[in-house]
């Protein structure tokens, strides 16, 4: 399989994930009430929701994917950021191994955006 097929995988599955995360903060169940609420970030939670859409959207059309990857760098480090003010130190390694996923992908199939 070519290297540039391999990074399109990736950033699917990447833009596929935050599309099903939309969904659920759409859906809202229970926990995920609770950690928006933990977080204080309640009355942003359709915000959000439709932010993860429009960067997973971005992702899967090849013409915005790159816009797609530097909105998912600024997204999943405020994810990172949020999770070190509430200390959750643990939390951080879940935003922080996608971001480095999509820039394994992003490498592997546009190199040129990292020269």
């Amino acid at each position: 399989m070519k290297k540039e097929r391999i990074g399109s995988i990736i950033i699917w599955l990447i833009g596929l994930f935050l599309i099903f995360s939309a969904v659920g903060k759409f859906i809202a169940p229970v926990e995920i009430i609770d950690a928006f609420t933990k977080w204080r970030l309640l009355d942003y939670i359709l915000f959000i929701g439709i932010t993860e859409l429009l960067i997973g959207v971005c992702l899967l059309i090849p013409r915005t994917s790159k816009l797609g990857f530097f909105l998912s760098c600024a997204y999943f480090g405020g994810a990172i950021v949020i999770h070190l003010s509430v200390h959750e130190v643990a939390l951080i390694l879940v935003p922080a191994a996608i971001l480095f996923l999509l820039s394994i992908g992003f490498l592997l199939r546009s190199p040129e955006l990292f020269r």
